[in-house]
């Protein structure tokens, strides 16, 4: 049975080639970015206080950057009237977005201290996936399936054996190893959060996800200054 692709179905759109190219190049960049800012801090000399203002410049420049996405949003107008028509709504949504957006890229930097690199990618990551299968169960009242409960036990197995061979293979303090690791589970929930109330404006209310992370970004980038 041929299985029919609608623009938001789960599955990805109906040009799969497309979808498949644009999905593996955001998954090199999003694998590297933990990597590179690591390399950035370690290349850093110990009086590093003076350099805290080129993490606050890079950062806000990627909230301003982001915000463009009310650009290519727009569409014509559409989704600024759909926005006035209950505005507090969605400024409230986006709002908590926003909010939990600064505190996600924060908590991946703290992380960066305590934890390696690809620790750090992959506990955020995994916790965030975790968090939202919580979520969609508790609040959305959404059974997984199994093949879903499945995958979710293999992540958090994955997730358990990282913090062991962290604690059993780095040189450093346990107190600082298990700091990152709660600061970074801290994040994953935070990102979870972020997308729930993004989901509700696109999934329920049919906004542009365009539109949704640029005021999203504006709202990360006012947090910043």
């Amino acid at each position: 049975k041929t299985r029919k692709l609608s623009k938001d179905s789960i599955y990805g759109p109906l040009d799969r080639t497309k979808f498949l190219i644009w999905i593996s190049v955001m998954t090199f960049c999003g694998s590297n970015n933990d990597f590179i800012a690591k390399l950035c801090y370690q290349s850093l000399p110990a009086d590093t206080y003076r350099w805290y203002w080129i993490a606050w410049l890079l950062t806000s420049s990627t909230f301003l950057v982001c915000s463009l996405g009310l650009v290519f949003g727009w569409n014509g107008g559409s989704e600024w009237r759909k926005f006035k028509g209950h505005s507090l709504f969605f400024l409230r949504n986006v709002a908590v977005a926003g909010t939990c957006d600064v505190f996600v890229n924060l908590g991946r930097y703290i992380g960066l201290v305590f934890l390696p690199a690809s620790v750090v990618t992959i506990l955020k990551c995994g916790s965030q996936m975790i968090f939202s299968a919580l979520f969609r169960l508790v609040f959305e009242g959404k059974r997984l399936s199994r093949i879903q409960s499945l995958g979710i036990a293999l992540v958090t197995l994955g997730l358990a054996l990282v913090c062991l061979a962290s604690f059993l293979v780095e040189e450093d303090d346990n107190s600082r190893i298990f700091m990152g690791i709660v600061v970074l589970f801290g994040v994953g929930c935070f990102g979870s959060i972020r997308n729930s109330f993004e989901q509700i404006l696109c999934r329920d209310h049919g906004y542009d996800s365009n539109f949704i992370v640029g005021f999203r970004s504006m709202c990360s980038f006012l947090w910043t200054l």
